[in-house]
């Protein structure tokens, strides 16, 4: 426990050097009444090894969403992947994951990867 007029520290607060390495997810509401939320996993390194991960949990969300047809949430929900450019080409896990698109089950319907030049 804190001593008086000592400020109690989080584990937020003691995370490390790069906020995102926590994830975070936001809803956002728009004037017709659509939501859109935005989620960023945890990813403990800068390392592409959240590349599956990230994929895996879009797939889950699919598959747990319980609809089917068109308008279902496998058409809903994509996983986003931003890559530095050294680090796309650089990590056979990046190459791996994009394989995964052939896999039953597996497939998350499409990802789209953003590569900056870091």
């Amino acid at each position: 426990m804190p001593q008086t007029g000592e400020k109690e520290h989080t584990w937020a607060e003691n995370s490390g050097d790069v906020k995102y390495h926590l994830g975070t997810h936001y809803t956002r509401e728009y004037p017709d009444g659509k939501k859109m939320t935005i989620e960023v996993l945890a990813n403990p390194s800068h390392l592409e090894c959240i590349n599956p991960v990230a994929m895996g949990k879009a797939r889950a969300e699919q598959h747990y969403s319980g609809e089917t047809g068109a308008h279902s949430k496998r058409n809903k929900i994509i996983p986003i992947l931003v890559h530095g450019d050294a680090s796309f080409s650089g990590q056979g896990v990046v190459f791996e994951s994009l394989q995964m698109q052939d896999l039953k089950n597996y497939s998350v319907g499409g990802t789209i990867h953003v590569i900056v030049n870091n």
